[in-house]
């Protein structure tokens, strides 16, 4: 497993369609080196594995929240992203 490439991200653009739906994930970069998102990789999957993806790391979150302490995204983030705490539920 040595050979297959880590990144961080911080950027996540979801697409979805009957079909299927996309993951495009990257990192923003320093405006020194050229602003704006590397893309490091795009994901394709079917609605049924997008599903359990998201199921497990809710479900998976959850337990981090109940063993350390609640995650909370700024007002600033959760406007740009058109979410609220309520979607958490």
């Amino acid at each position: 497993m040595s050979n297959i490439p880590e990144y961080f991200v911080d950027n996540v653009q979801i697409a979805s369609g009957p079909g299927g739906m996309t993951l495009v994930v990257g990192a923003y970069q320093h405006p020194a080196i050229g602003a704006g998102v590397k893309v490091h990789c795009v994901l394709r999957m079917d609605l049924i594995q997008a599903k359990v993806l998201a199921i497990q790391l809710k479900k998976n979150l959850k337990h981090h929240e109940g063993q350390h302490s609640i995650i909370n995204l700024s007002p600033s983030h959760s406007e740009a992203l058109g979410i609220s705490g309520e979607d958490w539920i």
